[in-house]
Order: C-alpha cells, then structure tokens, then sequence
C-alpha cells in the first residue's frame, strides 16, 4: 500500500533541488544568452 502523497514531504525536496547554469557568455556580456540566462536564473 502506498503513503499519502504529503505537501510538506513535498516542499522540503523542492528545497534540496541545486540547479547548475553552465554558458560560454554571462554577465556583463550583453546578449541575448547572457540576458536569456540572467532571466532564467532570476525565475528560479
């Protein structure tokens, strides 16, 4: 038989995930993949 599914199980995972964002361009380079990747960045 399988557990509830618990929101709090739910929020503490989401807080472990670890992103990384690896790009030959970055900040202060301004173009359109350093702009892309600073906004996708900042969304997380």
């Amino acid at each position: 038989m399988d557990a509830p599914l618990s929101l709090q199980h739910l929020a503490h995972a989401a807080r472990q995930l670890r992103i990384a964002v690896v790009t030959e361009t970055y900040p202060p380079e301004v173009n359109g993949v350093a702009m892309t990747t600073g906004r996708v960045v900042d969304g997380l």
